[in-house]
């Protein structure tokens, strides 16, 4: 058997994380974004979805935590650069559609960083008011691009609390 090379062992004691936002993307542009936050290790913390049956829709009922998560997702709605247009707190994640609305953003917000700012400020805001952070280290994003895709996504988020037993999240 051969002895692994120094660069062999580097690749297995620090390997390459994949990049999380679309490189050369400027997160800034007015347009609509697809966020997905999850807690850590997928831990159902916000509540739980019960009910469901022919005529009422299942829904969630928040844990403490969970209602000072959807307490936080109201304040994005009154920043100056970035509108919430759709969300569901699901037990261990969170969806959003967020809309830049306008970029001539002050010195305080960097060109190429209103999404990650605004996410970053939400999560603080949220583990201060806990006492702890809950969330995983980064998020999920998706540029969403036109009508049909919008639509698509808007009725995902619609439809999550129904479908909760098959979503890729659900660890009961």
């Amino acid at each position: 058997m051969k002895e692994p090379t120094i660069e062999e062992i580097n690749r297995l004691k620090n390997p390459v994380r994949k990049r999380n936002r679309l490189e050369c993307f400027d997160y800034s542009s007015v347009g609509y974004y697809f966020i997905t936050i999850c807690t850590k290790n997928k831990e159902n913390l916000f509540g739980r979805i019960i009910g469901g049956d022919d005529i009422n829709p299942p829904w969630m009922q928040y844990s403490n935590i969970g209602r000072i998560v959807e307490k936080q997702i109201q304040t994005i709605d009154r920043t100056q650069y970035v509108r919430v247009d759709r969300y569901v707190v699901m037990p261990n994640h969170i969806h959003m559609i967020l809309i830049v609305a306008q970029n001539n953003y002050s010195d305080k917000v960097q060109a190429n960083a209103i999404i990650p700012h605004t996410i970053g400020g939400f999560k603080r805001l949220c583990a201060k008011e806990i006492g702890t952070d809950h969330f995983q280290r980064s998020y999920h994003d998706h540029i969403i691009r036109d009508q049909r895709h919008y639509e698509t996504i808007w009725n995902y988020i619609a439809d999550n609390p129904r479908r909760w037993k098959e979503d890729c999240f659900y660890l009961e």
